[in-house]
């Protein structure tokens, strides 16, 4: 076989294994919030980004303040295992993480923004509220 012959059945066999491997772009899916007094919890589903660069800022902001503050990156999860005795019910491709130290009921816009350098990218906003701090009954 010749040279340029050699090369083409190395590149045909190196294009099919790298089609059939895991896959690098970050696809967002299904997003999750939650919150509690005093914080809002995220969770954003995806699925690719085998080699976990995908990264994802988070802002927020009090609904109807015209500035936005930073909180942390959303931190990458990717897991299918055992915790001690536990395994976990399903595989957990995920981006997730927390917005600390907000007021009790009250609403806030967080903006999500991710980008992944092999392809795939989106920019979310939602308004989140925090529970409000429960009062006993009057003349109760």
């Amino acid at each position: 076989m010749n040279t340029v012959g050699t090369l083409a059945v190395l590149a045909s066999v190196w294009l099919a294994a790298g089609s059939g491997g895991p896959q690098n772009a970050c696809v967002p899916a299904e997003l999750h919030t939650y919150a509690t007094l005093r914080s809002i919890g995220i969770e954003w589903n995806v699925t690719g980004d085998a080699n976990h660069n995908a990264r994802c800022r988070v802002q927020y902001r009090r609904q109807g303040n015209p500035d936005w503050q930073r909180a942390l990156d959303l931190f990458r999860i990717d897991y299918y295992g055992w915790y001690g005795d536990n395994k976990a019910e399903r595989p957990y491709n995920m981006l997730a993480g927390s917005i600390l130290f907000l007021e009790p009921g009250t609403a806030y816009e967080v903006q999500l923004e991710l980008e992944d350098p092999d392809g795939g990218a989106d920019r979310r906003t939602m308004l989140v509220s925090t529970r409000a701090e429960r009062a006993f009954p009057q003349g109760g």
